[in-house]
């Protein structure tokens, strides 16, 4: 598909990308991992062309790949209906249809019009264009858009649906690689559940950035992690990848700490004997392999800050926390909720599920009394709570320093606490004095959720905790909660956030609250037995077209045939030289891991240094040449398949 090749970038004097090296695999799906501000942004945008590189190249295997990018920020969108925006998307079929019906008025009295309407049909059907419609209407019912919606203006619709049409959008084009930035941030889970089964069935090269750990272990099958301004790839799921990369601190920090007790003998006995005529000579010599050892010295990375932290034990409450009883809860005509019921109990963990739209925000600020209800809704005995609004940081002072910011939400008595609790956030030292509108989202997330602290409440009320925290925070957020002695109602799209912090779940159906007495996977199973995922998998199927004569199909039987022939001894190479260039590149790696080790240098004499210098030369020569045979062959296939149009 693509290779990148000792890529450099650098913004000011700010590296992002230091001799990048990975050859992306055609058909493959890969998860994108990195810290906030590692590159993976960078990353897309350099293989979309969107960002020049300071030096190396970026090849692309084949010609006119239609690559396909879903950024995480919101898109504007013309004024179109839905459905119109979406079969907006193939340049190539619109111009062809345009040109199918001039071509209408004419074929009746011009041969020529006729042949090159013939020839337009074909090309037409080959790319599926008779069914494109309805398969654009099937992934929109799939993503959560109802048949009435389609013929909506996009512009009466919120970002996160906008960002559904972009994204159907992209599916519709069926693109040879696609970028996907978070796509799940706007999706509820029948359209998160729906996504993972289409992506799984996808032909192409996927890419993804996300935060959702069961997303990328049903979709993804390899991890690409950049970290330190490298590129690392790893075969297998996310548990996999946690082990590999343990496995390769733990070899680092081994190596790390030979080669440092290394340098230290060698600066030892340079001291001691410079200076002594009979020893100058080995002084000399150890200066040299010391000098070389430095020029390679191992890097340890940066140990990263983490959050850590308790929530405090609470007063317990009575049995009863939350009792809900003939709740209804309108905007003007439209109905949220009518006369719906609910007993929440202590310390139960329960996460209100349901599609976008339909309440879970509203069920949350009903609890709290931050919104106007019809019924009966009553905390009990003892019961304080803490909310935590999805919006939460939207409502953070941007001209308060953050310090500032938690004592004007704190007691008299939470005062000397307020440290305590930063640090547990990662704001340490002079952090606390940072301007609010200084700081990222994930830091003002953060912040948002260290006030909540401030409150030893023994009912939390949680809209999207999560939002804009990465992975390992999520984690340590979720192993909190689990410890927290009290009860806790709580909306997240994280499916791994859920399906470990949640005892029950309320799921909003038909405007009732119904309650299962289980966790996530009680919940699924259930789903599953109503035939919700069956459905929904059936939308993704390709739509059936037109049924053929038996001379068509006996005609694209012999084209089949035909083609395979030729084509069979071509992708017999092809696989050779995609196997020896696998064996090259591992051997390689053994190659650095092994002048990487620092008894490299002190064991080995200068020949055989040379010697694997040599041999790596060598290799790099031949990698290059196996490359560019690979992409000849790529090429010579791709025009085959082409040629027969079936």
């Amino acid at each position: 598909m693509l290779l990148l090749n000792d890529i450099d970038l650098q913004f000011g004097h700010k590296i992002i990308f230091q001799n990048l090296n990975i050859h992306i695999k055609k058909g493959s799906k890969y998860s994108l991992l990195g810290r906030n501000g590692a590159g993976k942004t960078t990353f897309f945008r350099l293989l979309t062309q969107e960002q020049e590189y300071d030096k190396g190249s970026i090849k692309f295997m084949g010609k006119n790949i239609n690559i396909a990018y879903l950024p995480q920020e919101i898109l504007e969108l013309s004024d179109k209906t839905i459905l119109e925006e979406i079969l907006s998307g193939s340049k190539e079929l619109i111009e062809i249809e345009n040109e199918l019906k001039k071509l209408e008025e004419i074929i009746h009295e011009d041969e020529k019009a006729l042949e090159r309407y013939t020839l337009l049909s074909e090309r037409f059907e080959l790319l599926d264009g008779f069914n494109r419609e309805s398969k654009a209407k099937q992934l929109l019912s799939g993503i959560g858009f109802k048949q009435e919606d389609f013929n909506q203006p996009i512009s009466k619709f919120s970002g996160g649906w906008r960002m559904r049409v972009y994204l159907t959008k992209l599916l519709l084009n069926n693109p040879d690689l696609l970028l996907l930035d978070e796509p799940t941030n706007h999706l509820d889970l029948p359209a998160m559940i729906w996504l993972e089964h289409y992506l799984k069935s996808f032909n192409g090269t996927l890419i993804i950035i996300s935060h959702d750990k069961i997303f990328l272990e049903k979709v993804t099958e390899h991890i690409i992690e950049i970290d330190q301004n490298r590129i690392f790839l790893y075969k297998g799921d996310y548990d996999s990848y946690l082990k590999q990369k343990e496995e390769n601190r733990l070899l680092l920090i081994k190596h790390y700490n030979k080669q440092q007790e290394e340098m230290e003998s060698l600066r030892r006995f340079i001291t001691k004997f410079k200076a002594k005529a009979t020893k100058a000579a080995q002084a000399r010599s150890k200066m040299k392999q010391l000098e070389k050892i430095e020029a390679n010295a191992i890097i340890l990375p940066h140990s990263s800050k983490k959050m850590r932290f308790n929530l405090p034990i609470p007063q317990k409450s009575g049995k009863e926390v939350v009792n809900i009883k003939n709740m209804s809860k309108h905007y003007s005509t439209l109905s949220i909720f009518d006369n719906s019921e609910l007993t929440i109990l202590r310390d139960e963990r329960v996460s209100i599920v349901g599609a976008n739209g339909i309440g879970k925000t509203t069920l949350l600020k009903i609890v709290a009394n931050l919104t106007d209800f019809d019924g009966d809704v009553k905390l009990g005995h003892n019961v304080n709570f803490s909310y935590f609004g999805q919006h939460q940081i939207e409502e953070l002072n941007l001209n308060n320093d953050i310090i500032t910011e938690m004592q004007n939400s704190a007691t008299y008595d939470d005062i000397p606490r307020i440290r305590t609790i930063l640090g547990s956030f990662m704001f340490t030292g002079d952090d606390v004095f940072q301007k609010i509108s200084t700081l990222s989202g994930g830091e003002k997330s953060r912040l948002a959720l260290a006030k909540m602290l401030l409150f030893k409440a023994n009912l939390l009320l949680l809209d999207e905790p999560t939002n804009h925290l990465d992975i390992d925070s999520k984690d340590i957020l979720l192993e909190a909660l689990k410890n927290y002695e009290g009860t806790i109602l709580f909306v997240s799209h994280d499916r791994y956030f859920i399906k470990n912090l949640a005892t029950n779940i309320v799921s909003i159906e038909d405007k009732k609250l119904v309650k299962y007495q289980g966790g996530y996977q009680y919940y699924i199973e259930k789903l599953e037995n109503a035939n919700n995922i069956t459905n929904n998998e059936k939308r993704v199927e390709q739509p059936k077209g037109n049924k053929k004569d038996k001379n068509q199909k006996r005609y694209e039987a012999e084209l089949r045939n035909k083609k395979s022939k030729i084509l069979a001894p071509l992708k017999k190479e092809f696989n050779k030289i995609e196997s020896l260039i696998e064996d090259l590149e591992t051997k390689k790696e053994e190659y650095l891991k092994e002048i990487s080790n620092p008894e490299f240098y002190t064991k080995n004499n200068g020949t055989y240094i040379d010697k694997i210098n040599k041999e790596m030369k060598t290799l790099d020569d031949t990698l290059e040449k196996q490359h560019e045979k690979w992409e000849e062959l790529y090429l010579e296939i791709e025009e085959i398949e082409e040629s027969f149009q079936i």
